[in-house]
């Protein structure tokens, strides 16, 4: 009388190995993404280009909430008020991210970093938070009359009540 054989189990695939392929690769990318894209450093963001005052200017960078830090400018508040920044300010992954910034040196002096800040506002113009982000050339120094560009970076986290944002440049190191 033949004997019946069960068929046999198929053999179990383990897909630790693949799933830990993934992970190591993706985070691969990551870091090299990273390294190929670097931003500069900042800590806090905006929702909505900045609003518009009675006159039609946007508010101005408010006094860096830094304790015992110099005003807006500092020892430098003249060369400051000649510098002019522009950009686009848009929330992206709840931080607030510049785009197209545009530094152009209108003092008759050379330019070697500018700080920015980057200032949150409610409904009612309250300064809710202010990031600043210290730019830096390529190829310093930014001379009078010229002007740099820089590639989106974030410039802090959204903040809760956020109305608008508006950046400016505060502090500016003229070249030696």
């Amino acid at each position: 009388m033949p004997v019946a054989v069960p068929p046999a189990e198929p053999a179990k695939k383990n897909n630790t190995l693949w799933i830990v392929i993934a992970i190591a690769a993706a985070a691969g990318g990551w870091y090299y993404y990273n390294q190929q894209h670097p931003t500069p450093t900042a800590t806090n963001p905006p929702t909505q280009p900045a609003p518009q005052q009675p006159g039609g200017t946007p508010p101005q960078p408010a006094t860096p909430a830094q304790p015992g830090g110099p005003g807006p400018g500092g020892p430098n508040a003249a060369l400051v008020q000649q510098q002019q920044w522009s950009s686009q300010e848009v929330p992206s992954n709840g931080y607030v991210q510049v785009q197209n910034g545009k530094w152009t040196n209108g003092s008759q002096v050379n330019m070697t970093s500018a700080t920015l800040e980057c200032d949150q506002y409610d409904a009612n113009q309250t300064v809710l938070a202010q990031n600043q982000t210290n730019l830096t050339m390529n190829n310093p120094p930014l001379t009078p009359g010229g002007y740099a560009t820089f590639g989106n970076f974030n410039a802090g986290q959204i903040v809760q009540n956020v109305n608008s944002v508006n950046c400016g440049i505060v502090a500016v190191v003229p070249a030696q």
